[in-house]
């Protein structure tokens, strides 16, 4: 069967020094001179040790000696395999394999070994006709499965046939471990079908009960690094620090790390590792796509081509690279480009699973109907498929969801919240298309999707196909956005308004950038227009801030995206997001809108964004400068004339140390709040209200827990002064955009007042925080009443019907009131009859009913009113 494989041979060298310049012969002759002069023959544990060990080259020559000296045992023929292949010595690995056959030619090992390194190396027919001869052999010879570790061999090979995982499980690796309770294999192979499921609590189930049979195990050691890594990093680090130093050199490791370092965008760190890699195993195919990818990213398209041209080296129709490469560019959110290599795999194998799994996802981030389908699909063919599973259950429940289309919008809602405020999120979109797209010169071809979820889990999955992802309000992935509605937000929602804002924002620019930008720019001018839209909306300056600037802790803007990509803590995020935002800020005042959009332009054709830069703003160095300067103006200017001092860690928490910096630094800020929080605690309340009043003017924009107007509000509604207490309240609520609590206070201190103006104008905000609580509908319609505006009681009374209210035959026939004094008699009888439905009894229902049905009998002509008439009479 072996006639060919010099013939491989020497297209394979020929191709390599064409492309890459290293050379099998080269490899194998250093492998020639290393068995030749080697000592005699080692024993298996050592060898094997070896292995484990990421001692390659000592492996294959303690293996090379055993065999020559006699031994039968199989295990030595198949470590020497594993330990060529793992450096890429693919022909010496299929020499040792062809001989291996010819010895053991029904060992399933051996063959399923043989089958997945012909894959590996393009002979696909010699694969082919191998699994062949192992099905029929599985079939004909039961026995030769019979001991633990031919079992999980042929496990596995049940799994690539596409056998049922269940019954696998049972059958092979369960088996194995009953049989073999001290045998690792079987539980590595359960452990990375649960990773391939995406089941990641199984999976470090299993690879912990590997390593509690081998402590150290690369494979085991590595499962957990994979399964921990999405919900505990921490946790992986330490697993892979365990694996680097129990083996340097395995391969899947520097891939997973390099991986990282682009997601990271950290492009020279991802090559040493990759370095690293070709030291090991220079035919690595990942490797090659790896470096196509980072190719892709700095637009290096020669490069890119060269790159995947050798990673498809040895097979020419190896669907991994593409799909390797398109999941990468997904990741970096170019879903279009993934998308293509997707395609370009399944060309190359129709069934690949991981290609259409993939396929399906970037289509539905997409906004591509196709992508529900494909995943639908997928699942069919693994219904194992934890994300799949997610996702088709998710689809079902987007069929109950209401579709709002209005222009370049599709809004999808839960059908009760669509009721609810449906209407408000059409509003706003369409005032953010206007405004945003035509300020930014983009013209959607399609609709941009926006889908609001009230169950936090399914935002997660239709986001990340996983349950988690907590923090996060909404994400955009340029023609899809996804959000949480407050309801999915618990007690302390952010203002669904400004967030719909910020989302439909990166909808705009990834558009007009072909999702090219880096993600601190995408970020920044999100928060800067947040900022534009909205007096109380978008991050801005506050006493930190000012701190982190004055102290020199901002980030060069060559390097702003690492601000993102590895923030040492929240805080450090939430600075990363307003920084952003006030580089975009300085550009438009220093360069202007226009420059801003023509670095926008560069983005879309490639350019990567420092050059982008400097041909419209400056060079870097002196942009830089010039940002710095600005920056620490606005931090000068906020409160100025204002003692920001604060006590250093040390100082705070010796309390006589502490007293002694607050007499010393009386006129402080923080000085004046620690007396301030001493006196409301004691309860001096008087005193705290005439120390804080001068406060109120100094910062007036600071409106945080801890401000002068929090602080000042407190004591006054203590002191019964409610002057007081709403000058500290409205000063937080013209610069917070999530005060709920504030709102709804100043909500009770107009009402108290009579003065429903001010009422209204705090129910707003309160609504663009919280539009699914009942009382605050109920207010609404009180508020419009009083107001005289009966188009918004409708819609209050509306919403309330939609939230499973108490009464429901009242709020009918409250609509039907409001209805027939607006003329509506269809709706106003409609509303009137389902009062009815709701309450046959309802007496002042049933009057109105009867007054409608003479006002409609009043406008029929003459030749028909005395029928009405006659059945308006019957009514009670």
């Amino acid at each position: 069967m072996w006639k060919t494989v010099p013939g491989l041979g020497n297209e394979a060298k020929r191709r390599l020094v064409a492309g890459r310049g290293v050379t099998i012969a080269a490899s194998f002759a250093a492998l020639l001179i290393a068995v030749a002069s080697a000592a005699p023959a080692a024993d298996y544990q050592q060898a094997l040790e070896s292995y484990l060990g990421g001692k390659y080259g000592e492996c294959v020559q303690a293996c090379q000696e055993a065999i020559e000296s006699g031994e039968w045992n199989e295990n030595w023929r198949l470590l020497k395999i594993q330990a060529e292949a793992a450096q890429g010595l693919y022909l010496p690995a299929l020499e040792t394999l062809d001989a291996a056959l010819k010895r053991y030619s029904t060992s399933p090992r051996l063959r399923w070994l043989g089958i997945q390194l012909l894959r590996q190396t393009g002979f696909t027919a010699e694969a082919d006709r191998l699994r062949t001869e192992l099905a029929r052999l599985i079939q004909q010879y039961p026995y030769i499965y019979s001991d633990a570790a031919a079992r999980v061999a042929v496990g596995r090979f049940l799994l690539a046939e596409g056998a049922e995982p269940r019954q696998v499980l049972e059958i092979f690796f369960d088996q194995a471990k009953k049989s073999r309770p001290d045998l690792v294999d079987p539980y590595l192979a359960a452990g990375q079908l649960a990773l391939e499921k995406h089941d990641y609590r199984v999976a470090a189930q299993e690879f912990r009960k590997a390593l509690q049979i081998a402590p150290e195990h690369p494979d085991a050691l590595f499962g957990l690094v994979e399964a921990l890594a999405p919900s505990q990093p921490e946790a992986a680090e330490e697993f892979l620090e365990r694996l680097l130093n129990r083996n340097p050199s395995y391969v899947p490791a520097l891939l997973w790390m390099a991986e990282r370092h682009i997601d990271a965008e950290r492009y020279e760190e991802a090559e040493k590792l990759l370095e690293e890699v070709e030291k090991v195993n220079p035919e690595c195919a990942e490797l090659w796509a790896l470096r196509a990818v980072v190719a892709h990213l700095n637009a290096q398209h020669d490069a890119e081509g060269f790159f995947r041209r050798v990673a498809l080296g040895w097979w020419p129709l190896n669907p991994r690279v593409d799909w390797l490469i398109g999941k990468k560019l997904s990741q970096h959110y170019r879903f279009a480009d993934g998308a293509e290599h997707q395609r370009r795999a399944l060309k190359m194998d129709p069934d690949y699973l991981p290609a259409q799994f993939q396929l399906a996802l970037d289509l539905m981030r997409l906004g591509a109907p196709e992508g529900w389908q494909l995943i639908a699909e997928v699942f069919r063919k693994d219904p194992y498929n934890v994300v799949a599973h997610n996702l088709v259950k998710l689809s079902e429940r987007l069929e109950t969801f209401r579709t709002i289309e209005q222009g370049a919008l599709r809004i999808r809602m839960d059908k009760s919240e669509a009721e609810v405020y449906g209407d408000e999120v059409r509003q706003l979109l369409e005032r953010a298309h206007e405004e945003l797209a035509g300020k930014y010169e983009v013209v959607f071809s399609e609709p941009v999707i926006i889908e609001i979820f009230p169950e936090q889990a399914d935002f997660a999955i239709r986001t990340f196909g996983l349950p988690g992802g907590e923090g996060f309000l909404g994400v955009c992935f340029g023609r899809v956005i996804t959000a949480n509605s407050p309801a999915a937000q618990g007690a302390s929602p952010s203002n669904w308004q400004s967030v719909l804002w910020h989302e439909f924002c990166h909808a705009v620019t990834l558009h007009k950038t072909r999702n090219k930008m880096p993600r601190w720019l995408s970020e920044g001018i999100s928060v800067y227009e947040e900022r534009q839209a909205g007096r109380s909306w978008g991050q801005r300056m506050n006493p930190e801030y000012r701190k982190r600037i004055l102290s020199g802790e901002l980030t060069p803007i060559a390097q702003m995206n690492t601000a993102f990509l590895q923030p040492e803590s929240p805080a450090d995020l939430q600075f990363a997001y307003y920084q952003a935002s006030l580089v975009v800020e300085f550009l438009v005042e220093r360069f202007g809108h226009r420059a801003v959009l023509l670095v926008l332009d560069e983005l879309g054709n490639g350019v990567p964004i420092n050059e982008a830069l400097q041909r419209h703003t400056a060079g870097l160095e002196e942009l830089d400068q010039q940002f710095r300067d600005y920056a620490r103006r606005m931090a000068e200017n906020y409160g100025a004339g204002v003692d920001w001092s604060e006590p250093d860690e040390r100082v705070r928490a010796d309390r006589d140390r502490l007293q002694e910096w607050m007499e010393r630094h009386g006129e402080s800020w923080f000085a004046v709040k620690e007396k301030a929080r001493r006196l409301i605690a004691e309860q001096q309340w008087q005193e705290a209200r005439q120390l804080l009043e001068p406060w109120l003017d100094r910062c007036p924009d600071y409106v945080a827990g801890d401000s002068p107007a929090a602080l000042y509000a407190t004591a006054c509604r203590a002191l019964g002064d409610s002057a007081g207490e709403r000058r500290g309240l409205e000063r937080i609520a013209e610069h917070r955009d999530d005060a709920l609590d504030v709102y709804i206070r100043l909500m009770e201190l107009a009402r108290a007042d009579g003065n429903w103006p001010a009422f209204y104008q705090q129910l707003q905000r309160a609504l663009a925080v919280q539009p699914v609580r009942s009382d605050l509908q109920e207010w609404r319609a009180e508020a419009a009443r009083k107001l005289g505006l009966p188009h918004e009681e409708v819609a209050a009374l509306r919403a309330l019907l939609a939230m499973e209210p108490g009464d429901p035959a009242q709020l009918h026939f409250e609509l039907a009131q409001r209805y027939r004094e607006l003329g509506d008699a269809a709706r106003a009888k409609r509303h009137a009859l389902q009062a009815l439905e709701e309450a046959p009894r309802f007496r002042a229902a049933q009057r109105l009913l009867w007054e409608l049905v003479r006002e409609e009998s009043d406008k029929l002509p003459d030749g028909t009113r005395d029928r009405s008439q006659s059945t308006g009479d019957n009514l009670p």
